[in-house]
């Protein structure tokens, strides 16, 4: 191969290397799907109330703190006319939101639409329904369009958001970390000034993405930022941009960092802005979240480590000082993998309820996987790091002279080898990790499980009403209690309850119960084994030929 088309080769080879870590590293931050975010946890009224009189307040309260939006809670009475109320409050805590009805209701139903912003970012929405009185005929159906803002065309913006900034925040810190660290007289490079100001300018657009992103999701318009800014999280997104522009308009001056005192500020403005991202997101949801904090930003710090000094390596660093570099840098890089490990394995920990959640939920389940993924990279990586050892002399331990040519060809095959290894485990894990990201965490689906599904169905010619009651609302068994009320003879003699999921083509499954009273059965272990909306079906029999069938739709969530 010709020397001007092998420098292009390896020129195109170390920019494709460039942008796969930059991409991958996205995928691999954290925080950027793992569902930990808030759910409602109980509501007054709650769902399917039949009231006697007419509420003065309606109540939310959410197993996280939140933040409110504009219409946080709106009120639609059965022939859908808005009902008036008063301004969003949050005087019970910041995990409650609160509303007075300024109007008595008339008898009817009624559906509750809300809308907040977790602590951790992530908009969540719902709808519910009660009645005064008695339900109306025909209860207000309660629009999917309003109780799930995350389908709102803005998602795709603020996802995309999403992995720009945390990929392009991380490289900026990695790189210019590790070239100051290993490769100082490379920091007035024009090919590190042209990583940074890309990598920088990713990171700047990511994260104005994601401003615009969250503004249409919770508002309907890209450029309320307002709003956006006013939330926990969005405070943060918007501080993280400032320090980002500040580090990108720095690049030229990066040869600065070569001085003491330069340096001390570059680590100080590099651990904030790993804080300022990690305070933007899950970190700051669930338990123990000053440890979790911690573990967040060592984690972002390791991954941005690692991440730039491959970056060094594939397209920074020339190709006669790689072998050097690569030498310093695979103890450093093994320790990053260990930090990784280590750090993820808190954070997974932290999202599970019980020791047993590790088996038996789908979340617990990915994380071990994803866990022994890592281990086997951290061994891969340990090979990579010894092939380096063996092949990488410096200057001050030179090979003899008949054999610095012949061995590093010997061993850049074998480390290439490792090296492919190492990537295909990384590609396994990113793979987990995605999995891992759209499972609910076992820690937030036990506190939204404490509050028990109660649905309601009546039947119009007999004026007779059946509730069902689940204790909690989920898979594997549940506490089932079914009552008929409204008759005025004898009780029934039999009732039979089944449940089918239509859109798994599952059932109708019978569902054993035992008598618990006049017009009413019982279970402890009605299993529904696999989450979605069941329908409920209620056969209650009077006498010999009379009976009565009620259908309901109630959601069951998985362990």
């Amino acid at each position: 191969m010709k020397p001007a088309v092998a420098t292009a080769t390896r020129m195109k080879h170390r920019w494709l290397v460039g942008l796969t870590v930059l991409l991958l590293v996205g995928v691999l931050a954290p925080g950027g799907t793992v569902a930990a975010h808030a759910s409602l946890l109980e509501s007054t009224p709650a769902a399917n109330d039949i009231l006697d009189i007419s509420p003065t307040d309606i109540v939310l309260r959410f197993t996280e703190p939140v933040d409110p939006v504009d219409e946080s809670i709106r009120l639609v009475s059965a022939a859908g006319e808005p009902v008036a109320l008063g301004a969003i409050r949050q005087d019970l805590g910041d995990d409650t939101l609160a509303v007075s009805i300024d109007v008595e209701l008339d008898d009817g139903s009624y559906v509750v639409a809300w809308a907040a912003v977790s602590e951790d970012s992530h908009p969540i929405s719902g709808a519910f329904g009660f009645s005064v009185g008695a339900p109306s005929e025909d209860p207000p159906a309660i629009a999917a369009e309003s109780s799930d803002q995350s389908s709102r065309d803005g998602g795709w913006l603020l996802a995309a958001g999403r992995l720009g900034s945390y990929a392009g925040s991380l490289v900026v810190i990695g790189t210019a970390a590790l070239v100051a660290g290993l490769a100082p007289e490379r920091l007035a490079s024009r090919r590190t000034a042209t990583v940074l100001a890309a990598a920088g300018g990713v990171a700047v657009l990511g994260t104005v993405a994601m401003l615009a992103g969250q503004s249409r999701v919770i508002n309907g318009t890209y450029l309320d930022w307002t709003t956006v800014v006013g939330t926990h999280a969005g405070r943060w997104w918007g501080l993280r941009l400032i320090l980002l522009i500040a580090c990108t308009l720095a690049i030229p001056d990066l040869g600065r960092l070569r001085h003491p005192f330069a340096r001390v500020v570059g680590v100080a403005l590099a651990v904030g802005l790993l804080l300022v991202v990690a305070l933007g997101g899950h970190a700051v949801s669930g338990v123990n979240t000053r440890a979790a904090l911690l573990s967040t930003v060592v984690h972002l710090g390791a991954a941005a480590t690692w991440i730039g000094g491959l970056i060094l390596l594939a397209v920074v660093a020339e190709p006669d000082t790689r072998w050097p570099l690569a030498r310093r840098f695979s103890t450093i890089a093994l320790a990053s993998v260990v930090v990784l490990g280590a750090s993820g394995t808190v954070n997974g920990l932290r999202q599970l309820d019980r020791p047993a959640d590790l088996l038996d939920t789908t979340y617990g389940k990915w994380l071990v996987a994803k866990l022994a993924l890592v281990g086997v990279v951290l061994a891969v990586a340990a090979v990579s790091r010894s092939t380096v050892r063996r092949a990488g002399r410096g200057p001050d331990n030179p090979a003899p002279s008949d054999q610095r040519n012949s061995a590093p060809a010997v061993t850049d095959d074998r480390l290439r080898r490792t090296v492919m290894l190492e990537l295909g485990g990384i590609s396994l894990v990113i793979a987990a990790t995605v999995a891992l990201g759209s499972a609910i965490p076992p820690r937030a689906l036990a506190a939204t499980s404490k509050q028990p599904a109660i649905v309601v169905a009546s039947d119009s010619q007999d004026a007779l009403t059946a509730t069902v009651e689940l204790r909690p609302a989920t898979t594997g068994g549940t506490t089932m209690t079914v009552q008929i009320e409204g008759v005025t003879g004898d009780p029934a003699d039999d009732i039979v309850v089944t449940a089918e999921l239509a859109s798994e083509s599952l059932g109708p499954l019978e569902i054993p119960t035992q008598p618990a009273g006049d017009n009413a059965v019982a279970t402890t272990d009605a299993d529904f084994p696999v989450a979605g909306t069941w329908t409920i079906t209620i056969t209650a029999r009077f006498g010999e030929f009379d009976q009565v069938v009620f259908e309901l739709d109630t959601p069951v969530v998985g362990r």
